[in-house]
C-alpha cells in the first residue's frame, strides 16, 4: 500500500481518508489515481491510500481489515462483489471506475463504451478497409458494450463484421483456445481491421498473425482500447489504441465520491466520461492499399494535413489522370479526395478539442483551415455542435494531449 501526499491547504477538520484500489500498475490505474488526487488537492484535506495489488480477493481482505482500525471516508475501486458487500456492511461510500460490474445501488464512473466502440469502427472505416472484426469476451460488460457499438457502426456503413467473443479474460496464447483463435484470424477476408476490447487482446492477434504469416498492418490492421503507453510501445509493430481519458475518469470519480461522502447524492447510477480519442501507432498505419497511387496520396495527405492542400497537390503524387484518381479514391473511401482531406481535418480538430486547451484559432491552423471562421462553420455543419461545445464535453482536467 502506498500513501500519497496530503493536501497542503490548511483546514480545521480532520482529513478525509480515501482508498484507491485498482488492480495492477497499469497506466489506467495510475492515471485514475492521479485524476482523483488532483481533485482532492483542490477540495480540502484528503489522505489517499493506494492499493495497487493485482490479487483482488486479497485487496478486499486488506481493505476490510484497514476499515476496522482506521476511519475510512470512501473508496474508489475496481469493484468485485465481495468488496461491495463488505463496504455496504460498513457503510463506506464507494465508486467503481471500470464499468465491468453492475448493480442497482452501485455508483460507477467509467469510459463511455458506446463512444469507444464507435471511435474504433469509424477509425478503421476511414482507413479504406472493407473487412472488419471485433475480438472480446462475453464475461466483461464493457467488452459487450464496445462490441455492440462497433458492430452497429460497421453495419450502418454497409459492411459485415466478424466477432470472436468466446475468449476468457486472460490471453489466449498457449492455451487450448489458441488453435480456434488462429483459425478465426485465418478465416477473415484480408485486408481486415480488427478491434480488441483491451490492449492485452493485441497479444493474441499479433501472435496469431505471426504464426499464420499475416502482416500487420498490411493484412491485419489492429486497434485496441486503453492506451497503456508502455504496453503499446513494447509491441512490434507498436499498437494503436483508444485513450480512455483515465485521468478525467479519476477526477470525476473523486467528485462523485465527495458528493456521496457529504450526503448530497444517493448511491447508484453510471457517470460516463468521453474518451480522448485514437492514438495511432504502427499497427494501423495502412500504406498497402490496393492502389499504390492512392496509397501515396493518403500518405501525403496525412503528412501535410496542417498545410493548404488542393487537388493539384494530390495529383502531383500520382501517375494517373484526375478523373481516374478520383474514381479510384471514391471506390476505396466512398468520398472524393478533397472531401477526405476535410474529413481528416475535422477528425484531427475533434481530437485537439477533446485533449488540449489550444485556442480555437490554433486548432484551425493546425488542421489546415484558412481561418477560425471557416473552421467553425465546417465543424458545426458536420458535427452538429460548435467547437466550444465539443471541448466542454470532452477536455480532461489537466488539458493533456494525445501522444503518438
Amino acid at each position: 500500500m502506498a500513501v500519497s501526499h496530503r493536501s497542503d491547504r490548511p483546514a480545521a477538520q480532520a482529513p478525509r481518508r480515501v482508498v484507491i484500489a485498482i488492480a495492477g500498475f497499469s497506466t489506467y490505474a495510475r492515471e485514475v489515481a492521479r485524476g482523483a488526487r488532483e481533485y482532492a488537492l483542490s477540495h480540502g484535506p484528503t489522505e489517499l491510500m493506494i492499493f495497487p495489488e493485482v490479487n483482488l480477493p486479497d485487496q478486499t481482505q486488506r481493505i476490510a481489515r484497514l476499515a476496522e482500525h482506521v476511519p475510512l471516508s470512501g473508496i474508489i475501486a475496481e469493484i468485485w462483489s465481495t468488496l461491495k458487500l463488505k463496504m455496504n456492511q460498513l457503510g463506506i461510500p464507494l465508486v467503481e471506475v471500470t464499468g465491468t460490474w453492475n448493480a442497482k445501488d452501485l455508483t460507477s464512473v467509467h469510459a463511455d463504451d458506446a463512444i469507444v466502440g464507435r471511435l474504433g469502427a469509424e477509425y478503421l472505416i476511414n482507413k479504406g478497409l472493407k473487412s472488419f472484426a471485433f475480438t472480446g469476451t462475453p464475461s466483461a460488460m464493457h467488452s459487450r458494450r464496445r462490441q455492440a457499438a462497433f458492430i452497429d457502426v460497421i453495419h450502418q456503413a454497409g459492411y459485415p463484421c466478424s466477432v470472436y467473443d468466446r475468449a476468457p479474460t486472460e490471453s489466449l496464447v498457449l492455451i487450448p483456445e489458441e488453435a480456434d483463435y488462429r483459425a478465426w484470424i485465418r478465416s477473415l477476408p484480408k485486408p481486415v481491421g480488427i478491434m480488441g476490447w483491451t490492449d492485452t487482446r493485441a497479444n493474441d492477434v499479433l501472435y496469431a498473425c505471426g504464426r499464420e504469416g499475416f502482416r500487420v498492418p498490411d493484412d491485419v490492421a489492429m486497434i485496441c482500447i486503453g492506451n497503456d503507453e508502455l504496453f503499446c510501445e513494447s509491441f512490434q509493430p507498436t499498437l494503436s489504441s483508444i485513450d480512455l481519458n483515465p485521468r478525467g475518469i479519476g477526477h470525476r470519480a473523486m467528485e462523485v465520491l465527495y458528493e456521496l461522502m457529504s450526503g448530497n447524492r444517493r448511491p447508484g447510477g453510471d457517470e460516463l466520461v468521453a474518451p480522448n480519442g485514437v492514438v495511432e501507432r504502427a499497427s494501423s498505419k495502412i500504406l498497402n492499399l490496393s492502389n499504390a497511387d492512392v496509397a501515396r496520396a493518403i500518405r501525403f495527405i496525412e503528412e501535410h494535413l496542417g498545410q493548404r492542400l488542393g487537388i493539384d497537390d494530390l495529383l502531383g503524387q500520382v501517375s494517373m489522370s484526375r478523373r481516374a484518381f478520383e474514381g479510384h479514391f471514391r471506390k476505396l473511401f466512398g468520398r472524393g479526395p478533397m472531401e477526405h482531406v476535410r474529413h481528416l481535418r475535422l477528425e484531427r480538430a475533434k481530437s485537439l478539442l477533446r485533449t488540449t486547451h489550444l485556442p480555437i484559432q490554433e486548432v484551425a491552423r493546425r488542421c489546415g483551415f484558412a481561418d477560425s471562421a471557416t473552421f467553425c462553420i465546417a465543424f458545426r455543419k458536420t458535427q452538429q455542435m460548435t467547437p466550444g461545445e465539443c471541448r466542454n464535453q470532452s477536455v480532461p482536467p489537466d488539458g493533456g494531449t494525445i501522444k503518438s
